[in-house]
């Protein structure tokens, strides 16, 4: 899998609906797996540094593809270690399975 990514947004606007709501989603997926408040969630503090561990970034992959109906693996967590660089990833890569999930 192409774990590059653009360096271009795959969103044109960081204010409207469809990044807050990415963005609430990942964070929220963050918050539950860490037990933290969501608003504690630094987008670029390393997932390391917050306390996920390979049986963390396993859950967090399933919890991304059972939310958003993609196909990941824990390696991206190694080349998009931040969650603004997971979001840039997911968008980037993702943006058509993203814009259904949103939409539905």
């Amino acid at each position: 899998k192409d774990f590059s990514v653009s360096t271009e947004s795959p969103f044109q606007n960081k204010t409207d609906d469809y990044w807050q709501a990415v963005l609430h989603a990942l964070k929220t997926m963050v918050s539950k797996l860490l037990k933290w408040p969501s608003d504690e969630i630094n987008l670029d503090q390393h997932l390391t540094e917050l306390g996920f561990d390979s049986i963390l970034f396993t859950q967090f992959s399933n919890q991304i593809d059972k939310t958003f109906g993609l196909s990941t693996t824990p390696a991206m967590f190694f080349s998009y270690p931040h969650l603004s660089a997971l979001w840039n990833y997911l968008g980037s890569h993702f943006k058509n399975e993203l814009q259904d999930w949103y939409e539905n």
